[in-house]
């Protein structure tokens, strides 16, 4: 095999490598909760974390205190390395992290502070460290099992209640007013501080006869449009 030949093929195996994980080490200055952290580096910039394949309970789900306290408890202060594996939609460096020889996301996981997050993880491993949380009744897996929510699942039922819960003002908006509009059929009531008035149409009848048009009653009009019996000035004795 030629020179050429050989450059050639070690550049296509080169390329054709899967390419390595960023690696970032910094000072762990931030817990958000209990899978996401502030990282600083030694240039001074703030990287946020999401741990990858892990997902724990949110703040206002049982044990979401207890989980940012177990991140804390591992991490914070400490000086960290992550293997970005990916940015996610809020730009934060997806990344398995590790504070010395520690795996945090696998720790988290044994000590029953977290789920897998099988939607993005298939760490068999991390899966095992589950299952025997689980047994053991430890962390999350003590509290009761109507408590035992995954958190992609709580979520999604917090954000469906919300959407479903209509707010004060659109409660109000709902609320029927007077300038609503009466369906074909609906018996159109007026406002509660509004008396009902009837008001009769004023009939105009062409008379057949008279000078005027006859009048069927006082409150009728003649053919010119003037009340039963009265007469335009012009037709008056000394009228103008």
């Amino acid at each position: 095999m030629s020179l050429i030949a050989r450059i050639l093929l070690a550049a296509v195996l080169l390329f054709s490598l899967p390419a390595s994980a960023e690696e970032i080490v910094g000072k762990v200055v931030g817990i958000t909760d209990g899978d996401t952290l502030t990282l600083l580096t030694p240039q001074n910039l703030q990287v946020k974390v999401r741990l990858s394949d892990i997902d724990t309970p949110e703040s206002k789900q049982p044990y979401g205190s207890r989980a940012k306290q177990a991140l804390s408890d591992i991490a914070f202060g400490k000086i960290a390395r992550i293997d970005v594996h990916t940015t996610d939609l809020y730009g934060r460096s997806v990344a398995r992290v590790y504070v010395g020889s520690t795996d945090v996301n696998a720790t988290l996981v044994d000590q029953g502070a977290a789920w897998v997050y099988r939607k993005y993880s298939n760490d068999a491993h991390l899966l095992d460290l589950e299952a025997a949380a689980r047994n053991a009744h430890r962390g999350l897996w003590a509290l009761p099992e109507a408590e035992q929510v995954p958190p992609w699942e709580w979520r999604h039922a917090a954000k469906s209640e919300a959407i479903q819960a209509p707010s004060a003002t659109q409660e109000s908006a709902a609320a029927p007013t007077s300038n609503d509009f009466v369906s074909p059929g609906s018996p159109a009531r007026p406002p509660a501080d509004r008396p009902v008035v009837s008001v009769a149409p004023a009939v105009i009848t062409k008379g057949s006869g008279g000078h005027h048009g006859a009048c069927n009653v006082p409150s009728d009009l003649d053919s010119r449009g003037h009340r039963c019996g009265a007469r335009a000035a012009s037709e008056r004795p000394g009228g103008r």
